[in-house]
């Protein structure tokens, strides 16, 4: 397998300072060991001596959760009137993202690089725009989107340059660009450390915080951008699982009892997360910006 020693991927900076180095706790490829680094220049947290994208990409097939499609179906409305404006979902997998939009009436387009995400998508959403595709591999014309969204997939990028500038050609001026990644400065990864929900090697590879996510969307000439921090409670529960060892592939299910236990313990410390993330340590990191 081969490895990648990167340098920052905000700054190119080779100084850096090693936070921890992990190995893949949760589908059990315990080959897979990397560092998690701080650049010394920037401060941007990341993934280095990681193995290259094709070494590995066919482990997200592995990963994927197959979807409730009827669910998902009956979260559509049933005729939304058509605004005229259109939303790209990178990294749609089920298409959730893509529900509150069809039903405001946008039409709709989704990329992902799992073809079993994208065939589901096709399954249940009113639209022909699904592509098995990256973004950079896309042939539109410049200025086609009004939004353009992304749920967690920066943390997985290895070119954050070339990605960032794909989505400026196609986002419209006055395009609304909203991106979701966990948090590498949140309370959760401070306490937990490698054993961190966070920390999934080799898969997330970019952790940002306000101050690095930030700097490399203006340096991509985004503008108007805002920062928030959620709480996700049942990150910590896959924290705690993760240093009790109880982590496996099949990490989203558990028996009935256990169900139980997690969503009551959710609600309890939901409060909780929810003031930490008031303070900027929530689990993940929500931006917004313009074009």
């Amino acid at each position: 397998m081969n490895k990648i020693e990167r340098s920052c991927p905000i700054c190119s900076s080779t100084s850096k300072t090693l936070v921890f180095t992990d190995y893949n706790r949760r589908e059990g490829y315990t080959e897979l060991i990397a560092d998690y680094v701080t650049c010394d220049d920037c401060s941007m947290q990341y993934l280095t001596n990681i193995p290259d994208f094709q070494s590995f990409a066919e482990t997200y097939e592995d990963i994927y959760v197959n979807p409730d499609i009827e669910k998902l179906k009956a979260r559509l409305a049933p005729s939304p009137k058509k605004n005229g404006k259109k939303v790209l979902d990178i990294g749609c997998n089920h298409g959730t993202q893509l529900i509150p939009f069809y039903n405001k009436g946008y039409e709709i387009y989704g990329i992902d690089l799992n073809k079993k995400a994208i065939e589901d998508c096709k399954k249940y959403l009113p639209s022909d725009h699904f592509f098995h595709s990256t973004v950079e591999g896309l042939d539109f014309e410049d200025d086609s989107f009004d939004v353009i969204t992304t749920s967690h997939v920066l943390e997985h990028v290895y070119d954050l340059d070339t990605f960032l500038s794909s989505v400026y050609r196609l986002l419209k001026r006055w395009g609304t660009f909203t991106i979701k990644v966990p948090h590498g400065r949140s309370l959760e990864m401070l306490v937990w450390g490698k054993y961190s929900s966070q920390s999934w090697v080799p898969f997330h590879i970019n952790m940002f915080d306000q101050k690095s996510i930030t700097h490399i969307l203006k340096k991509h000439g985004f503008e108007s951008i805002k920062t928030s921090t959620n709480p996700y409670p049942w990150w910590w529960i896959l924290s705690y699982r993760q240093w009790a060892g109880t982590i496996n592939a099949q990490r989203w299910v558990t028996n009935f009892h256990q169900n139980i236990f997690h969503k009551a313990l959710q609600v309890l410390i939901f409060p909780i997360l929810f003031i930490i993330a008031k303070m900027w340590y929530g689990e993940e990191l929500e931006v917004t910006c313009n074009k």
